[in-house]
């Protein structure tokens, strides 16, 4: 969202530019030297900005809390498995295949088989799962080139795509 005052001044801005355009003959730097010197949205703009850099660094602290979060739930679920892993050597040293108690029934049954492919690149193709997914890289290229590719076409973005360099 952006904030009321960049809002206001942008558009007290606009007006007043659009009221003085003929004066500007086009001249972009002239047009934000008195954009700056006539409304008060270049200070707007930095107090904005300012917001900017705070959210991305609360959204950098968020994603490396999920990061940390995700690295324990990891460990945990290993401490899991080797609890259980060492439950079931215990139960197969006792040579008991299942015992009830209140809370849990702990049971030993026989491990299911599993494939393990040792080496893919053998694999005969008619054995594999292939994922097929368009190249955008090279269906952009092809159409940039001239070329029609069924089923895709180059389209303008709906909106303009703001770059902002300096400072973070």
């Amino acid at each position: 969202m952006i904030p009321a005052s960049l809002k206001t001044e942008a558009e007290l801005g606009r007006r007043l530019l659009d009221s003085i355009a003929e004066a500007l003959n086009g001249d972009e730097d002239l047009r934000a030297d008195t954009d700056e010197g006539e409304t008060a949205f270049m200070e707007a703009l930095d107090r904005t900005h300012d917001r900017i850099k705070a959210i991305e660094a609360v959204a950098q602290s968020d994603e490396d809390r999920a990061a940390d979060l995700k690295a324990r739930a990891e460990r945990r679920r290993g401490a899991v498995d080797r609890i259980r892993d060492e439950i079931a050597s215990c139960m197969a040293d006792l040579q008991l295949n299942k015992i009830q108690r209140p809370d849990a029934t702990y049971s030993l049954q026989s491990g299911r088989e599993k494939v393990r492919v040792t080496d893919e690149a053998t694999v005969p193709d008619e054995l594999c799962k292939v994922t097929r997914k368009p190249d955008l890289t090279a269906i952009g290229k092809e159409l940039k080139a001239g070329r029609e590719v069924p089923g895709a076409i180059i389209e303008q973005a709906n909106k303009p795509v703001l770059v902002i360099r300096g400072a973070r």
